[in-house]
């Protein structure tokens, strides 16, 4: 963790790991087992999700949701299923985040809509719950689409 910094009232779940040179500003939120890779600057108030994992010389204002990898433009680039498997989530439990996270990230709706379809069409479970509560309590949108 050298050359990192973490600001004022921020809070860092367990197991999380930040490169050399990572900035992250005050009142964040990085709940456990995120991963930032070096020299990423998280603006403040945003909420990184569980198992999460930010790739190198990125910067971002806008929520990271759970189990996802963040291209250096900021935008979401599928789903982390190395730490999924690293901490026991089941492969079948991985394929429904990667289903959820096709309805918020690939369909043409809002991410009000994308909830309902995920609720309506993706088998429950603690992982799927989490987003959904995650997406649901955004207050500053989460990160874009892929871009092409």
């Amino acid at each position: 963790m050298e050359g990192a910094h973490i600001s004022h009232d921020t809070k860092v779940g367990n197991g999380c790991v930040f490169g050399y040179g990572t900035k992250i500003a005050g009142d964040c939120i990085i709940e456990d087992h995120a991963i930032f890779s070096s020299s990423v600057i998280e603006n403040a108030k945003t909420r990184v999700g569980e198992g999460a994992m930010i790739q190198a010389g990125t910067t971002f204002s806008q929520d990271v949701p759970p189990y996802i990898i963040v291209t250096k433009k900021g935008t979401y680039g599928g789903v982390n299923f190395a730490v999924g498997r690293q901490h026991g989530v089941d492969e079948k439990v991985l394929k429904h985040i990667a289903n959820a996270y096709r309805l918020v990230f690939n369909g043409n709706g809002s991410l009000f809509d994308a909830i309902i379809q995920i609720e309506e069409q993706v088998p429950p479970g603690k992982e799927i719950d989490h987003i959904v509560e995650f997406l649901k309590t955004t207050e500053i949108g989460i990160l874009s689409k892929t871009v092409h």
